[in-house]
C-alpha cells in the first residue's frame, strides 16, 4: 500500500508559528472592534488601512454590526480640524 504524501506545514513569516493555525489569525472584524475599543477610538481611515475595506463598508460595519448586531455604543467624535474618531462605549443590554 502506498502512503500518502504529507505536504510540509508553512510557517508563518509574522509569528514563526504555523500559517495554518487558527487561533493566531483575527478577522477583519475583530481588528475593527480592537481598534474601536482604544482610548482614542478609530478614524474611518484607520479601519479602511486595517482591513482593506471601501468607505462605504466600513460604515455599514459600524451601523449594521456594531451598533445593530452587536448592541454596541458607538459614538463619533470630530473635533474642529481633525478627522473623525469612531468609538465604542459599551454594550448595550439586550431586551
Amino acid at each position: 500500500m502506498a502512503s500518502k504524501v504529507r505536504k510540509p506545514k508553512t510557517v508563518s513569516k509574522r509569528s514563526g508559528r504555523d500559517a495554518g493555525s487558527k487561533a493566531d489569525k483575527k478577522t477583519k472584524k475583530q481588528v475593527c472592534m480592537d481598534l474601536l475599543k482604544r482610548a482614542g477610538g478609530a478614524s474611518l481611515e484607520d479601519l479602511r488601512k486595517a482591513t482593506g475595506w471601501q468607505a462605504h463598508s466600513v460604515r455599514g460595519f459600524l451601523a449594521g454590526t456594531v451598533r445593530k448586531q452587536r448592541g454596541f455604543e458607538l459614538t463619533s467624535e470630530a473635533l474642529p480640524g481633525k478627522t473623525r474618531r469612531y468609538r465604542v462605549i459599551a454594550q448595550h443590554d439586550a431586551a
